[in-house]
């Protein structure tokens, strides 16, 4: 707009000018006039340079944001992959059902520094403490694992922990945190929440 502007002054200018010449007219009065729309031209010319630099930073930074974004949420969908739910399981001997917070580890790398943040039971007890736990392997074997060393055993693509609450209280929410290959700190929980906490 300014720009079309500023050639439609010129022009009149131009053709003013050829005009009064052509009449015999003196045209020196006002011969500063060209300079001071030149002036008005260079004002234009930097206010449209930084209008297209402030649209362009912004653009770059909506992209820079857009593009973070994405990486995020692909990150969460993958820490989403370590699935901690509450299910009936076999255990003991003999085998009978009873309900465990089992975790799972379906990401494609190992998980560090697994640790239950926090057990909630249907009992009046509104927090729990881990009672045992069992690692079970993808290839069917399985064992217990002090609950003190779960934090120190890094879990395998394809393992599942069994973690039973104290005194056989029957959990009813788990949350777990746990560290990837990447050294980013993940909790999720029983129902599905996914946070990033480092």
């Amino acid at each position: 707009m300014w720009g079309a502007a500023t050639v439609f002054a010129v022009l009149v200018l131009w053709g003013g000018t050829q005009l009064a010449i052509a009449r015999g007219q003196d045209v020196a009065w006002y011969t500063g006039f060209g300079q001071w729309l030149g002036a008005l031209g260079s004002l234009i010319a930097a206010a449209v340079a930084l209008g297209i630099a402030t649209t362009d930073r912004r653009q770059a930074a909506k992209l820079r944001t857009a593009e973070q974004d994405d990486r995020d949420a692909d990150l969460a969908r993958e820490a989403g992959l370590v699935r901690i739910q509450i299910e009936h399981v076999q255990d003991g001997v003999p085998p009978m059902p009873v309900k465990a917070i089992t975790v799972r580890n379906w990401r494609q790398s190992r998980l560090f520094e697994v640790e239950l943040v926090r057990i909630a039971v249907t009992s009046a007890q509104t927090k729990a403490e881990i009672g045992s736990v069992r690692m079970h392997f993808p290839n069917g074997r399985s064992w217990g694992v002090n609950k003190h060393d779960v934090k120190l055993t890094p879990i395998d693509h394809g393992m599942t922990l069994w973690v039973f609450p104290m005194n056989g209280a029957v959990p009813k929410y788990g949350a777990l945190q746990y560290t990837d290959e990447a050294g980013r700190r993940w909790e999720v929980d029983t129902k599905g929440i996914i946070a990033r906490k480092l």
